[in-house]
């Protein structure tokens, strides 16, 4: 009889607990209305279930809104849209400069403009850049911001392109140090943001127009490449 008074009580306190809303704090105090379950505290903050892509990926039929923290792979706190895992924070997946030996870029010349030296390299799944030819492939489809800065150590400056797949994107303006003032260098700039898709190629290219001077990219780190999946 006894057990079977606890059982009846266990399961009167379950579906209690199910139909209200659940509050977790020390002070007492009821949830807010709104929310089935409302956490309150001023040292402490919610652990989400923490693992690698291998493990998410794993999860039978994920539910659309179901949270994780991966551990790997471009770390962070992931959601199900319904049909893929996307990162809810954005991912700086390259920042790529020119070091050691300027490149130069003829007059009256266009050419693919080549960071050598990646500080920050690709960690998103599937993702690449190649430091020999300046090319960044694309590892997972989404939307990404391209940032571009060219800085010549010459009063011309290189107008800069974004390609993607051998098509221009975004063209960036050019400014000679004739019109910036004592102390400042020519440079070209260009920033967008785009969708693309796995696989797609990015690449810069820089256009020197000036007739009678050539034009060498710094190396001191103001040349410089960013890409961010948002």
């Amino acid at each position: 009889m006894k057990k079977l008074f606890f059982s009846v009580l266990l399961i009167s306190t379950a579906f209690i607990s199910n139909a209200q809303s659940v509050a977790i704090n020390s002070t007492g105090s009821a949830a807010n209305s709104s929310a089935m379950l409302d956490v309150t505290s001023t040292s402490k903050g919610v652990l989400l279930p923490r693992m690698t892509v291998a493990q998410r990926n794993a999860i039978s039929s994920p539910a659309t809104g179901l949270m994780i923290y991966q551990t790997d792979a471009a770390p962070g706190m992931y959601v199900y849209t319904g049909s893929a895992w996307t990162n809810m924070s954005p991912i700086v997946d390259l920042i790529a400069t020119r070091s050691g030996t300027a490149q130069s870029v003829g007059t009256t010349t266009t050419a693919d403009v080549i960071f050598n030296s990646a500080g920050t390299s690709p960690s998103i799944s599937g993702a690449s850049y190649n430091t020999s030819t300046g090319e960044y492939t694309v590892g997972v489809a989404g939307n990404y911001t391209i940032n571009v800065s060219l800085v010549s150590t010459a009063s011309a400056y290189l107008a800069p392109s974004i390609l993607v797949n051998g098509n221009a994107v975004a063209v960036g303006p050019g400014v000679s140090s004739v019109n910036l003032g004592s102390g400042y260098l020519g440079r070209g700039t260009v920033s967008m943001t785009v969708s693309l898709s796995a696989g797609d190629v990015v690449k810069i290219l820089g256009s020197n127009a000036n007739s009678a001077t050539s034009v060498s990219l710094s190396t001191d780190g103001s040349t410089r490449l960013s890409i961010t999946k948002l």
